[in-house]
């Protein structure tokens, strides 16, 4: 059996102030967020470029966020 490991990650306090202020700016703080989990989860450099490709193509259809 392997050992399980774990990663610390730096956190903080909620904060008291909207986190994105426009739907083009909560839309980029979802993928950014998105990917550094995958990095904090050890995912390769290139798994998380290829599937990048992938999450572009998802959110394709969806490109104006505000529903345009």
């Amino acid at each position: 059996m392997t050992e399980a490991r774990l990663q610390v990650i730096a956190g903080g306090a909620v904060p008291q102030e909207p986190l994105a202020t426009g739907p083009w700016q909560f839309q980029t703080a979802c993928v950014d967020a998105f990917v550094a989990s995958w990095r904090a989860r050890g995912f390769s450099p290139v798994t998380i470029d290829n599937d990048i490709g992938l999450l572009e193509r998802t959110l394709a259809p969806w490109a104006d966020p505000r529903g345009r």
